[in-house]
């Protein structure tokens, strides 16, 4: 339990990391200008998805690449994949609470019901 607890919390810093950096990368090109804009994400908020879970997948390419590899990659696949899973309707709930875009409420209420099925699958 200790060394999954460790590579949870790699895999949530690198996924912050690249976050951050994809964000930077794909949609605000003069974030990456100043460092402590880039480090200071909750002051000057974004994040990309993708780039979370390119972060994750790093972290257990890693993993995977490693000679001596306690842990099974497939069952630690699995503790990542339902914590995405878990927290991705959350994460839908929040933006469309507090983002400025108009998405219709059918639409996001359709979409955290998809993804709390996924879950229970």
């Amino acid at each position: 339990m200790e060394r999954l607890f460790n590579i949870i919390f790699l895999g949530g810093l690198s996924s912050l990391f690249f976050a951050r950096l994809f964000y930077g990368l794909f949609y605000a090109k003069n974030i990456l200008l100043n460092p402590f804009v880039f480090l200071l994400f909750p002051y000057f908020p974004g994040l990309s998805m993708l780039g979370g879970v390119v972060g994750a997948g790093v972290i257990l390419l890693f993993l995977a690449t490693r000679k001596k590899n306690p842990l099974p990659l497939g069952r630690m696949s699995d503790f990542f994949s339902i914590a995405f899973l878990i927290t991705l309707p959350i994460g839908y709930l929040g933006y469309f609470m507090f983002s400025e875009d108009s998405f219709s409420a059918i639409r996001a209420g359709s979409m955290i019901v998809v993804y709390l099925i996924l879950f229970v699958i």
